[in-house]
């Protein structure tokens, strides 16, 4: 066949994995026949189906050696297979070439303890074989086991003439842990005579942490000779490298990252004042990037007095903005224990610093958030962020709103603008203040005078409070519904959600009911839909909605048809309209309809398969409404099963939550579902944005307890039936 697609036939089965165990026949036969090129992709998909793949481990075995050195993608296809492979891998390893020698070596060593039985040998190996060998044997010793004769073996390398065993066995050791005389050999490999010798010691120690405190001489002194990993162990080891201090801040050159530095002072002043002091002193380095570092370095510790007052002197010394915009990210994450800096951080605000504004409002937001009292630095700060709020940049705009909301001690200053302020500042205080209920009826008067505002971003401001304040708004009605004759489509569209959300108050359903008619869809649709909200208040709307129904624009019938079920549950003589609407040539319509059907007609499902079929549409909500509507029939709607799996099978874009829904109302005619329930059941996707609505996945196991409970259920009658 085609090579090409053989390879990606191949490299489909492995992304399949274990489950595609019925292509391990075909894929040896490929290999046997040792014609295509892409040879390493059927071994990679025997590697990923795993032990299911162990039949082919001896027609893999004869891809392990390579050009120079091992194949390696055959030897982690060996080692995904797993064990069954290690009785081939000793044969290899005692009679294959040298390349396939250092493979089975290497595959020995990845499988672990089990290949107990292979230590022997690999000791030998390390002993007495040529290089390349032995360097893997040494690696593979260190993983399969931690015994006193394995761990002298390693100590015993460590003294070889050989740099490159030298550093294999350093390596190693890593992995072995704290065996006795293990941290001793690795101390003094810190002063071998090869430096990748020394670099792998150090960088095994660092695996210890603490435990590695007796090192720490011996890493100062690799420290001064330049060694950065060095400086990475000591930070690993904490507190007790303090001594190591001078070493590391000697290091700190002029125009080079010092994230290392810093990073590892930070770990080691945790209970170390003399570290918490050197990362003080570097906030004065003459190099910036050093100075930086040390700002967020000191961020990750907790704040003291001498660390607030050291960052605030140099925020106001500095003249570096990178460094000051670190200094300033610092202090917000210190929260109210940085009250202390308030001042200079105010100082930085007088500046008007485009590079340093958005980092110093939210550092004093963030600081006196959790501070009631109102002192003379609170107020002036507040006055500069209310300042800032006539910026020009939208997004300067909306970081004010954000940090002014953390401040209880911004409402005098915001309620002071509601009288006093220009538009921005007073649409800017109703955003604000209406989160809070104790100040909503006082806002009214505000809210109905910026509903009149020439300035449509004053003007949609107004109409998002008015919907935020709810039915307390009630006197704004009349300005809204004015609005609706006067805006463009996108304000009236706002109006009419607001409306919603303060009620059916006298003249609102007469409004919305000739928003029907508006030429704009959205508008129109949005009409629809807030009568269906307003439930019985809105009966007179019948009428209205039933012409929508039949001649409206697309969405517009589609949501009548949901509200006229909403306001009149009883109505039977909407049935014929509803009949009528299934015939729409939409299928958001269609399915509309359908519900209205179910719900007017006794449960009738005449609708079932038009909503089967809006399953497929390519619009996600008219198929998220088409699942909830059969979700809506049940157990009624239990043809729908096979059209719900394929959902969830094929389609990536499918309205999973809705789907898993209306299968578990299915019951027992719902089982054919239970292994893609299964499989869906670990996806932490969630259903919304809401971080308290279920996982898709917390959907699937509920939906799999309904089906299993209805499953027991059944056959606990069926049982009884047989006993009676």
């Amino acid at each position: 066949g085609n090579d090409y697609l053989m390879g990606a036939a191949a490299d489909a089965l492995s992304d399949i994995g274990p489950d595609a165990a019925d292509a391990v026949p075909k894929l040896m036969e490929i290999l046997a026949s040792d014609i295509s090129i892409y040879e390493s992709h059927f071994i990679g998909a025997l590697g990923n189906i795993g032990p299911a793949a162990e039949d082919a481990i001896p027609i893999v075995m004869k891809h392990l050696g390579g050009y120079v050195g091992y194949d390696e993608t055959t030897a982690t296809a060996l080692v995904k297979i797993g064990p069954a492979a290690i009785p081939f891998l000793i044969e290899a390893f005692q009679n294959g070439y040298r390349e396939t020698r250092e493979g089975a070596a290497y595959c020995l060593g990845e499988l672990g303890a089990d290949s107990i039985e292979a230590l022997p040998l690999l000791i030998e190996a390390v002993q007495r074989d040529e290089i390349d060998v032995a360097i893997e044997a040494t690696y593979a010793v260190g993983k399969i086991s931690t015994a006193p004769d394995v761990v002298d073996l390693l100590i015993d390398t460590l003294l070889y003439e050989d740099s490159k065993l030298r550093k294999a066995a350093a390596e190693a050791m890593g992995d072995i842990g704290s065996e006795p005389g293990v941290l001793d050999a690795l101390i003094q490999a810190v002063d071998d005579e090869d430096t990748k010798v020394r670099d792998a010691a150090i960088k095994s120690l660092e695996k210890f942490g603490p435990e590695a405190k007796d090192a720490v001489p011996a890493l100062i002194r690799a420290v001064e000779c330049g060694s950065t990993y060095a400086i990475t162990t000591l930070g690993e080891i904490g507190p007790d490298a303090v001594d190591a201090i001078p070493a590391i801040i000697a290091t700190v050159k002029p125009e080079s990252s010092q994230y290392g530095v810093t990073t590892a002072l930070e770990k080691i002043a945790v209970g170390s004042d003399e570290a918490v002091a050197a990362l003080i002193g570097l906030l004065d380095h003459p190099n910036n990037m050093a100075r930086q570092s040390a700002a967020y370095a000191l961020g990750r510790i907790d704040p003291t007095p001498d660390i607030v007052e050291a960052l605030a002197r140099t925020l106001g010394s500095d003249d570096d903005d990178s460094v000051r915009s670190a200094i300033l990210y610092t202090l917000k994450g210190f929260g109210s224990e940085a009250v202390d800096a308030i001042p200079a951080i105010i100082d930085v605000m007088k500046e008007n610093n485009p590079e340093l504004d958005e980092f110093a409002a939210g550092a004093f937001a963030a600081i006196t958030a959790g501070i009631d009292q109102q002192t003379a630095e609170i107020e002036t700060g507040i006055a500069l962020l209310l300042e800032a709020f006539n910026s020009e940049d939208i997004e300067a705009r909306r970081k004010t709103v954000e940090n002014l909301k953390l401040l209880p001690s911004a409402v005098p200053a915001l309620l002071e603008a509601l009288g006093a302020g220009d538009e921005n500042l007073k649409s800017l205080a109703l955003d604000i203040l209406s989160e809070v209920e104790d100040y909503q009826a006082i806002l009214i008067p505000y809210v109905i005078e910026l509903l009149n505002s020439e300035d449509p971003v004053v003007r949609q401001s107004a109409i998002r409070t008015a919907g935020k304040i709810g039915p307390a708004a009630k006197d704004a009605v009349p300005t809204l519904i004015n609005l609706l004759r006067e805006v463009e489509p996108r304000y009236r569209r706002s109006v009419i959600w607001a409306l919603g959300d303060i009620g059916p108050e006298p003249g609102v359903v007469d409004a919305l009911i000739a928003a029907l008619d508006d030429d704009d869809p959205c508008v129109s649709h949005q009409a629809a839909s807030t009568l269906g909200d307003f439930g019985a208040d809105a009966i007179k709307a019948v009428p209205a909605l039933t012409v929508t129904l039949r001649d409206g624009q697309e969405n517009a019938r589609g949501f009548a048809a949901y509200s006229l079920v909403a306001i009149a549950p009883d109505k039977v003589e909407l049935i014929p309209e509803m009949y009528s609407a299934m015939d729409d040539e939409s299928y958001w319509v269609k399915v509309a309809a359908a519900y209205g059907v179910y719900i007017l007609d006794n449960g009738a499902i005449d609708g079932l398969q038009a909503c089967i079929d809006a399953l497929k549409s390519d619009d996600y909500f008219t198929n998220m409404y088409a699942a909830n509507v059969i979700a809506e029939m049940g157990m009624d709607a239990k043809d729908a099963v096979p059209a719900l799996i394929e959902e969830l099978t094929y389609d990536p874009d499918a309205p999973r939550g809705y789907c898993i829904i209306a299968l578990g109302r299915m019951g027992e005619y719902a089982v054919d579902a239970l292994p893609i329930l299964r499989e869906i059941a670990d996806d932490d996707e969630r259903i919304g944005l809401n971080p308290e609505k279920p996982t898709i996945g917390d959907r699937a196991l509920e939906a799999i307890a309904l089906i299993e409970a209805a499953l027991s259920s059944k056959a606990a009658e069926g049982k009884s039936e047989g006993t009676s």
